[in-house]
């Protein structure tokens, strides 16, 4: 599903560096990624999905090497076989949550079946607990609602991957756990492969996997 290998990542004009000399994530499993602040988390979900394209190394997705890819194959197969949970959300102000939740298959000509979407976004949003917010827009949901929501369009079309930023960072505890169990079961479900940033160590348990950048530092120290 997922190899990396010497991968090596920097930011112009800053003193971060991201070195991971080996990494697989294999189909169908849920891998929790943990580490301090500015290690370099969020950055390998940009790497996974094609955001970014790092200087040296390979990243192979799904047989794909993605830095022999061009930016219009990266989209397509970012829309279509990669569901992505920003931690910032970014929803669309201007659109419904409705719309919000259905944009890929609006942006993109390369997603099938428009059609019959609709019920699966009032499904997905019942079991988020937002079934009462599709008509509502975004500057009228809390941040909890937001995260939800922006879950609802990551899982639309049923991704084989799931790249979630700290999912569960504007939730209560109660609702941490019921979000996670639905990603683990939509994951389960699809065979998908969930990789989760967060800093909540309480719900590690739940993953088949933790990976820990604080060994990634250690090696970038060596």
């Amino acid at each position: 599903m997922i190899k990396v290998e010497n991968l090596r990542f920097q930011y112009q004009r800053s003193t971060f560096e991201l070195n991971i000399p080996d990494l697989q994530i294999e189909v169908g499993e849920k891998a929790a990624v943990i580490g301090p602040s500015g290690s370099g988390k969020t950055t390998l979900l940009n790497i996974l999905s094609g955001i970014i394209i790092a200087e040296s190394g390979s990243v192979e997705f799904n047989g794909h090497q993605l830095k022999t890819m061009s930016d219009s194959e990266l989209r397509n197969l970012r829309i279509n076989q990669i569901g992505f949970v920003f931690q910032d959300f970014k929803l669309l102000e201007y659109l419904s949550v409705y719309d919000n939740i259905l944009l890929p298959y609006r942006i993109n000509s390369s997603m099938p079946g428009l059609s019959g979407r609709g019920q699966r976004v009032k499904e997905l949003c019942v079991h988020l607990g937002v079934g009462d917010k599709l008509s509502k827009f975004p500057k009228h949901l809390s941040h909890g609602e937001k995260q939800r929501i922006a879950i609802s369009r990551a899982l639309i079309n049923d991704p084989s991957l799931v790249l979630a930023d700290e999912p569960t960072g504007n939730l209560d505890p109660e609702n941490k756990t019921k979000i996670l169990e639905i990603l683990f079961k939509m994951s389960d479900a699809n065979n998908s492969t969930l990789i989760t940033v967060t800093h909540d160590h309480e719900l590690l348990s739940g993953f088949d996997r933790i990976i820990d950048f604080t060994d990634f530092q250690k090696n970038t120290r060596q």
